[in-house]
């Protein structure tokens, strides 16, 4: 039986496209565009991530992903930063693909 979630990928595609690859240092906002989610991967290093009235605290190598638009901040220390890989990302039919509506705001 084929993997459901590879099935819907092959029917409603995603483009990202990098944005940040290395030290992200201090505080950041990410502003939205209203079309794009985002992808974040923390390499190394510790960041505090907020949104809404939600706070992550990010201590080790970890994956973040906002299928949907969504502002967010990432807090660092201000000098040694965190070694971060970020790009925007954009799903074919937006929040009405299958995928984005199955997706909570963050995962």
């Amino acid at each position: 039986m084929a993997d459901g979630l590879a099935t819907l990928m092959e029917h409603f595609s995603v483009t990202a496209e990098v944005f940040q690859a290395g030290a992200l240092c201090g505080t950041n906002t990410l502003e939205t565009d209203r079309v794009s989610g985002q992808m974040h991967l923390v390499r190394r290093g510790t960041a505090k991530v907020i949104h809404h009235d939600v706070a992550l605290s990010i201590t080790q190598p970890s994956l973040l992903l906002y299928a949907r638009p969504m502002m967010h901040r990432f807090i660092t220390d201000p000098e040694r930063g965190a070694d971060m890989a970020c790009a925007s990302l954009r799903f074919e039919g937006g929040e009405q693909n299958p995928n984005v509506a199955s997706f909570p705001n963050v995962v």
